[in-house]
């Protein structure tokens, strides 16, 4: 075993910064004006579906996006306040959340922002998830036309 105890564990994963911030940044928000200012474009941003690698016409979508149906609005600005604190402290502290699986981090990938995971990720690895969403897109396409092409020979 590698470890006696959680203790030795949790002592493990606050050994150090894995990424050191440049130093000084004045980029970062001070004011809760400015964080305000940079929340509201989070939301936007969530929210915005101009470019989304979903198709925009399914059911499921238009209820959570179109429609927001699915995430309460104070949900939603939950998120972007957690994502702007959290990548406040990666710019004025570093990176220091551990990562055990340093090539593809598939355990995170499984979890969904709005569901109060994937912090993290999508602040140290946005390259990642867009490849992964462009990837889904495709095979949501495929899976789409499997599924007309097979409703179609039950007829």
């Amino acid at each position: 075993m590698f470890f006696t105890n959680i203790d030795a564990v949790k002592a493990s994963d606050n050994a150090g910064v894995r990424f050191r911030p440049p130093r000084p940044d004045r980029s970062i928000p001070t004011t809760d004006e400015e964080k305000q200012e940079i929340v509201r474009a989070l939301i936007e941003a969530i929210y915005d579906t101009s470019d989304t690698a979903e198709v925009g016409t399914t059911e499921a979508f238009q209820h959570r996006w179109v429609k927001r149906h699915h995430y309460h609005p104070s949900g939603v600005e939950k998120v972007a306040w957690k994502l702007l604190d959290k990548t406040i402290k990666l710019h004025r502290f570093g990176w220091m959340a551990p990562v055990y699986d340093e090539t593809v981090m598939v355990d995170v990938m499984k979890t969904s922002l709005l569901k109060g995971d994937k912090y993290w990720t999508v602040i140290g690895m946005p390259a990642l998830l867009l490849s992964r969403s462009k990837m889904n897109k495709e095979s949501n396409k495929k899976k789409k036309a499997r599924l007309e092409y097979a409703r179609g020979k039950e007829k």
